[in-house]
């Protein structure tokens, strides 16, 4: 496995309150230039999560705030010309052509990255996609108890046959956690029951505990690897949602910003 100790100098720690010494857009020109081959699609694939996030502010009618692979005006570009997108969002954007459409079943369009990043990632993204599909998924899950409403939705976009997605599948259509694929989760779990009135708090303390979890996988891995340097720019994208919504002045796009809890 290759080690970036120019990179590792470079990666200060983060704090949720502290404007970062490196930003995303700094950190994808390091990478571009000190990544092998291998380790830049990673990083692109980890950055086509922040793209996914990105269309969906713009569907919702807001401004994105931190850059993945492609900009706002390649975004917006992408979707009128979808051939440069991964094969998953190019079928997304020919199925649904209207921006209402596309934000309404964006689930759907998550669950299809999921996959489509399993095949491909390892170490520190695919723990991390790992998490946050099993958190999606299970908040999906409570929210939809509470509301009477039957799950078969969630669960019928998961794949049985998919070996990531089979235990999720099993889970989310009711069948018990035998594999413990919700083991992981349980604080978080607890925190939503307790707060799933109160999204604001919720919010903020969701960012702390998805911040904690982001360090507890990366010290699985070498601080000099690139699962260090994905982590970075993973911590880099949770801190810019919560000083999003902190210095947010404007309560609908606050709203629009805290359905990432129950995405």
């Amino acid at each position: 496995m290759k080690q970036y100790y120019f990179l590792a100098t470079l990666i200060a720690p983060l704090s949720l309150d502290l404007d970062p010494e490196v930003h995303i857009g700094e950190l994808k020109q390091l990478a571009a230039l000190n990544l092998n081959h291998r380790d830049q699609r990673q990083m692109r694939l980890f950055l086509t999560w922040i793209d996914l996030n990105n269309l969906s502010a713009l569907w919702s009618g807001l401004e994105i705030n931190i850059l993945g692979n492609w900009t706002k005006e390649e975004l917006i570009d992408l979707q009128k010309f979808p051939l440069a997108a991964p094969p998953f969002l190019e079928s997304y954007l020919y199925q649904y052509t209207e921006a209402a459409k596309r934000a309404a079943h964006f689930d759907q369009l998550l669950i299809s990255y999921f996959s489509y990043a399993y095949e491909q990632a390892t170490g520190f993204l695919k723990d991390y996609l790992e998490y946050e599909q099993v958190l999606r998924l299970a908040f999906a899950e409570r929210r939809g108890a509470k509301l009477k409403r039957p799950f078969k939705e969630n669960a019928s976009l998961l794949d049985p046959i998919d070996p990531w997605q089979s235990q999720l599948y099993a889970v989310a259509a009711g069948g018990p956690d035998i594999s413990g694929v919700l083991e992981n989760i349980h604080e978080e779990l607890d925190l939503y029951d307790s707060n799933v009135q109160n999204p604001m708090d919720l919010f903020k303390q969701m960012i702390v505990m998805r911040f904690d979890k982001i360090e507890k996988i990366k010290a699985k891995y070498s601080i000099f690897s690139v699962d260090a340097i994905i982590g970075y720019a993973a911590e880099l994208d949770i801190v810019n949602r919560w000083q999003t919504v902190t210095k947010a002045k404007n309560k609908s796009k606050v709203m629009t910003i805290l359905k990432d809890i129950e995405a």
